[in-house]
């Protein structure tokens, strides 16, 4: 689960849409989250219809390849996928799909945006978010301090669904209500 921290670039998704279009990309990451060192990712063929363009990448066949949040699909792929892993359970659903999604056109959007201090989650410019869960529990250690003023924010309590690794959190952060 993500959560949007900022205005998102309307413009520049509807233009992410029309090269999705354009160039029959089945996916759309709308951040660079998970698809390891870009030095060797192609980027898509170039029609100059849109500045988005020069931001889209393939992911390869090393990196995360699905993804839901944040991303675009094309409606009838992402049917495809959910039917046919139907039984498979939410914490290994994304794991148990990565050799089947790889068969699509699978890209990413990512204009050079910085990154969160811990564990690499990158912003995004087009789609301000921050990944805060994983597996039904809270991953705050990704992104602290943000996440932690997040928290406070819209007093969630992180007792309630539980944190992924509380030994990297300060313990007066944990109590957060």
């Amino acid at each position: 689960m993500g959560n949007i921290i900022r205005l998102c670039k309307y413009t520049k998704i509807e233009n992410v849409i029309e090269i999705m279009k354009d160039n029959d990309i089945h996916q759309l990451r709308l951040s660079r989250n998970g698809v390891g060192s870009i030095q060797s990712h192609k980027i898509i063929h170039k029609t100059n219809k849109y500045p988005e363009e020069n931001n889209i990448h393939f992911i390869n066949d090393n990196c995360f390849v699905y993804s839901v949040n944040p991303a675009i699909w094309k409606k009838n792929i992402l049917i495809d996928i959910a039917k046919k892993h139907s039984n498979v359970p939410y914490p290994i659903y994304e794991v148990t799909v990565f050799d089947y999604t790889r068969q699509f056109n699978n890209c990413y959007y990512y204009a050079g945006e910085g990154n969160f201090t811990n564990g690499g989650e990158f912003l995004s410019s087009i789609y301000p978010f921050f990944k805060s869960t994983g597996s039904g529990k809270w991953q705050i250690f990704h992104s602290m301090p943000f996440s932690i003023d997040f928290c406070r924010e819209y007093n969630i309590d992180l007792n309630k669904r539980g944190v992924h690794s509380p030994e990297q959190i300060p313990p007066e952060l944990i109590s957060i209500k």
